[in-house]
């Protein structure tokens, strides 16, 4: 839609999956060989993480739109 009606809000949706998969792929390639059982408090640790991940990750097309200035904004 942004490219029908002229949008500048391209870019940052675009630059957005190539940091998340530098970011994923960094993380998988460093921690690959890791194979080990995970506790229950390890499982929670993971999902904590991955999930306050994908609000970061979410809030980056605002921060590089300039639609919200401030990162903890973009982040709630």
């Amino acid at each position: 839609m942004s490219l029908l009606h002229d949008g500048n809000d391209m870019m940052p949706l675009a630059i957005l999956p190539g940091v998340s998969v530098l970011c994923g792929g960094s993380v998988w390639i460093v921690l690959r060989k890791h194979r080990s059982e995970l506790a229950v408090r390890d499982a929670y640790s993971i999902v904590d993480v991955r999930l306050d991940g994908r609000t970061g990750f979410g809030s980056l097309p605002f921060l590089l739109s300039g639609a919200i200035p401030s990162f903890t904004d973009a982040f709630f």
